[in-house]
């Protein structure tokens, strides 16, 4: 029978295949006289040598084969258009990979950190990430991705421990279907990527580039939402500061050095800096925020010295954005993620197969310093900031008047760490080709282990002051005493004393004469206001770790023209305690057999990992409200107050989330049009956590919310692929229809049944976070098509365009703004009625667009000094609106947006 394999080139992939071989004949030569012993021991060979037939074949992305794997190479990733050079920017070219819906808001301008993506209708973080045979997921809380860099309780994280530049990476392969046994822990697809090798060449070489752009070499678009034909906006001077153009510049340096010392010694190193300045708004004040990214690779490698093959990887990844929360005095703060990972991998091959094992330490943080406390002030006099706020005269949903209510916020959320530190060792076993009962079986088993482990630690408790009361100015009777409570309460303070008031005003203050009242305000320096709630973030340190186990085995079987993929494998964590087995199982059938046509199927099964968050949910403090009376004018201490804030999470009696795929597909290639495929892929998202009703109080007195499996979803995906080469030109383009569908949490929440920092206003109504997460369905466009074009115009001139549509979609989007309600109470009878201050979003549609990049590349080589290469990106070519202003609304998008390069290699 004959077998077949792929090796890739920077192209097209060429198909060897090999025939079954009867005899060995070494240095044979048949080109010399042609005697009759010697023809007829050349008729011999001709007839029983091993025969290897090579030809090319353009594949394009989608790799011919059962897996629904594709495969980005090195020229690939440097002819792509791209933004400060983030691999998930590749990524989400691929069919069945979506981005978040806010990648391309203006807010996002000069950010440099990965960009969400969904792969099959996953969440982000349940996307398996590897780097060099390396996972660096993160498991801190990452399904708070979405949340902004100013969560309360939590610090943004993201999917990936670090941010990867594709500068330090050599190849990419993406798997949306039918995935291999080896792959587990995820539920969604597998990015595997590997970082350059000093054996890519022997020759030692040196290369330093340096890319930037600038908010200023880029075009945006403000939309007026008042105007009658909804066109853009002209730049004018009556806009205020918020809405001006945003203002960045980012800039990105790159040095790689590989040196091969001889044919069994190399070393890598590769580096990229990425720095970012934002200049943000607030308080009607430019400020310079910073961002940070780092990318350093360090990898040696050995050959056939005690072993067949040895890498060691040591990656230093650190990120960190100092930033401030908008229009809020005294907030800055720095964020700080990323980490150090090193791997170590191994290869031997025996004379009955291959062994590889990998030993892996992957440290990571999400850490933030910020203000101890934050205060939601009503703005009056000595606290007037909030006047320069523009999202500010937020509604009070209270008042039947409409009258607005302004705040002025101070100060932060306090110091976190969160620090996450992997440790894992794999072993797998490649057999050789054996045949049992004329059928060819290739054998893969594999056994690995991976611990997790999580450190959450707040150094001193942190407050926040979100329920400000007003007290009467003119009460002389009981003027406001703050009773040493310097922070959080204002008292009454005056310009001059009024005893010298009352004498200007002839001896007395008259408040029924407007001209006294008048004076009397205009001597008052600060209102008198206190907070009589605030939430309480106790100081805590947690360390909880989580182990986890798996086997694997799987069998490739060759049979005619059918080649059958069964795999199973096993898995165990210490934190849900069960024992999951998920078969793996796929067909491919050479329809033909003239390997052109190949049927596929599969049927499979992938588990999510047991992140570490479920254990911290478990263990950490919750906030719990305090409340203080006043009597008599005089401000009595903090009490605990009774309403409902002691919310923990349970998990009990709760299985391994997971999804169940079937998919169908058909991969054709043809000698002029290139290659096709249609795939249709189905998943069942199973077991997945919820909220199991309404939380309940239990003998501790903490009140408990029980998690269970209710959750569930679905995702149906068609995708039709097309990839040719044209010449010079290559030519790739992908169309999906997409059906997402989660429930996420089955219940319907009572507003008194959460706490209160989980209440938002939406669509006229107080309802809860998890409420908000169910309607605003992210990673959901039903309609996507994406398109590429590269055409190398000569050996010095390249270029490449990408043009991606998106299909129209609704959500729901913060305002920026708050409203203030009295649905909670306290229980409390000294105290006075308090409204809280909770978020405003609203429902939009987005509309759909059609977006275009493009990269142009220049190379100026010289004999003996290397080479020169200029670059030019533009994102967004024909200025096009991105339509995240939706109808109605005002507000800024970016346009077209434009990158220079160079990059001096020397080999």
């Amino acid at each position: 029978m004959l077998k077949q394999c792929y090796i890739f080139s920077s192209t097209c992939c060429l198909l060897v295949t090999l025939a079954p071989a009867k005899v060995m004949a070494d240095n044979l030569d048949v080109t010399t006289t042609e005697t009759t012993q010697q023809n007829q021991i050349k008729k011999e060979v001709e007839h029983n040598i091993e025969r290897i037939d090579v030809y090319g074949r353009y594949v394009g992305l989608e790799v011919p084969e059962i897996s629904g794997r594709f495969h980005l190479d090195k020229t690939f990733i440097e002819n792509m258009p791209r933004g400060s050079g983030d691999i998930n920017d590749l990524i989400l070219l691929l069919p069945g990979v979506q981005g978040s819906e806010d990648s391309l808001s203006v807010s996002k301008a000069g950010e440099i950190s990965a960009k969400l993506l969904s792969i099959s209708g996953g969440q982000p973080w349940q996307t398996g990430f590897y780097m060099d045979g390396m996972n660096f997921n993160s498991r801190q809380d990452p399904s708070n991705t979405g949340s902004s860099d100013t969560s309360i309780n939590d610090v943004y994280g993201a999917p990936q421990t670090y941010t990867v530049n594709s500068d330090i990476v050599d190849s990419i392969a993406v798997f949306d279907n039918n995935i291999p046994a080896r792959y587990g822990y995820f539920s969604g697809g597998v990015v595997d990527v590997e970082g350059l090798n000093a054996f890519s060449s022997y020759a030692p070489s040196i290369s330093v580039g340096y890319r930037r752009t600038q908010s200023s070499w880029g075009s945006f678009h403000l939309i007026d939402g008042f105007s009658d034909t909804g066109s853009d906006a002209a730049v004018d001077n009556t806009l205020t500061l918020s809405e001006q153009i945003p203002v960045y510049d980012i800039e990105s340096r790159t040095l790689i050095a590989k040196q091969t010392f001889n044919q069994h010694h190399g070393l890598l190193i590769s580096a990229n800096h990425v720095h970012s300045t934002i200049a943000d708004v607030s308080l009607q004040q430019f400020v310079d925020t910073e961002r940070v990214n780092t990318n350093l690779l360090v990898k040696y490698s050995m050959r056939d010295i005690l072993i067949d093959r040895l890498d060691w990887s040591v990656i230093y990844a650190p990120y960190q954005n100092h930033n401030l929360l908008t229009n809020v005095k005294d907030s800055e703060f720095t964020l700080d993620g990323g980490g150090v990972s090193s791997v170590l991998a191994l290869q031997q091959d025996f004379a009955w197969g291959r062994w590889q094992s990998e030993l892996s330490a992957n440290y990571s943080k999400n850490s933030r310093q910020a203000p101890s406390h934050y205060y939601i002030w009503y703005q009056a006099k000595g606290v007037e900031w909030g006047r320069y706020d523009p999202t500010n005269a937020s509604q009070d949903i209270n008042d039947s008047n409409d009258n607005g209510v302004s705040f002025s916020k101070s100060g932060g959320y306090g110091d976190l760490d969160k620090t996450q530190l992997s440790t894992s060792l794999s072993s797998d076993i490649s057999l050789d080709s054996i045949v049992l009962f004329n059928v060819e079986h290739d054998l893969n088993i594999g056994a690995g282990w991976v611990r997790d482990a999580l450190e959450r630690n707040r150094p001193q408790d942190s407050f926040r002051y979100n329920a400000p009361i007003l007290y009467s100015a003119s009460d002389f009777t009981a003027p406001l005493n703050c009773s040493g409570y310097a922070d959080d309460c204002i008292g009454i303070s005056y310009a001059i004393p009024l005893e010298q008031l009352a004498m200007q005003l002839g001896g007395s203050i008259d408040f029924s004469n407007p001209e006294h009242v008048f004076a009397y305000s205009n001597n008052v320096l600060t209102t008198p206001q206190y907070f009589q709630a605030r939430n309480v973030y106790g100081a805590e340190l947690i360390n909880v770790d989580i182990n986890q186990f798996y086997l694997y085995a799987e069998d490739n079987v060759e049979w005619g023209r059918a080649t059958f993929r069964v795999g199973l494998r096993y898995d165990y964590d210490d934190f849900f305690k069960q024992h999951n087995l998920a078969p793996r199982l796929s067909v491919g059938i050479d329809v033909f057999n003239d390997n052109n046509s190949l049927f596929v199927m599969g049927v499979n099964r992938y588990y999510d990992a047991g992140l570490l968050t479920y254990k911290i949910r478990e263990l950490a403090r919750p906030y719990y409200v305090q409340y203080r009376p006043i009597q008599n004018g005089f401000l009595q201490g903090w009490t605990l107050s009774s309403d409902d804030s002691d919310y923990r999470y349970r998990y009990q009696d709760v299985t391994t989330p997971y999804n169940d795929e079937v998919m169908f597909g058909w991969k054709q290639a043809t000698q002029q049009w290139g290659t096709f495929s249609l795939n249709y892929i189905y998943r069942w998202q199973r077991n997945q956590l919820a909220r199991a009703g309404e939380s309940f109080v239990a003998d501790d007195g903490y009140r408990y919310a029980n998690q269970d499996n209710s959750g569930k979803g679905t995702s149906e995906r068609l995708t039709l692929s097309w990839s040719a080469q044209f010449g010079a030109h290559s030519l790739w383009a992908n169309f999906s229809h997409t059906q997402n569908y989660r429930n996420n949490n089955d219940y319907d929440s009572e507003v008194d049944d959460v706490p209160t920092d989980e209440l938002v206003y939406y669509e006229g109504e107080v309802i809860t976070k998890d409420q908000l997460t169910r309607i605003n369905t992210n990673f959901s466009r039903p309609i996507t098509a994406k398109l590429g074009w590269t055409n190398t115009w000569s050996n010095d001139f390249v270029s490449s365009l990408t043009a991606t549509y998106s299909g129209s979609y609704s959500s729901a989007v913060t305002s920026g703004s708050s409203v203030s309600t009295d649905i909670l109470q306290q229980n409390c009878s000294t105290c006075a009625a308090y409204n809280l201050v909770i978020p405003f979003y609203r429902k939009v549609n987005f509309a759909d667009r059609v977006l275009v990049d493009a990269a142009f590349h220049y190379t100026l080589n010289t004999a003996n000094y290397g080479e020169l290469r200029l670059s030019i990106d533009v994102n967004n070519v024909f200025n096009r609106r991105t339509y995240l202003i939706t109808p109605g609304a005002s507000g800024i998008e970016t346009g077209r947006q434009i990158w220079l390069g160079v990059k001096y290699s020397y080999h």
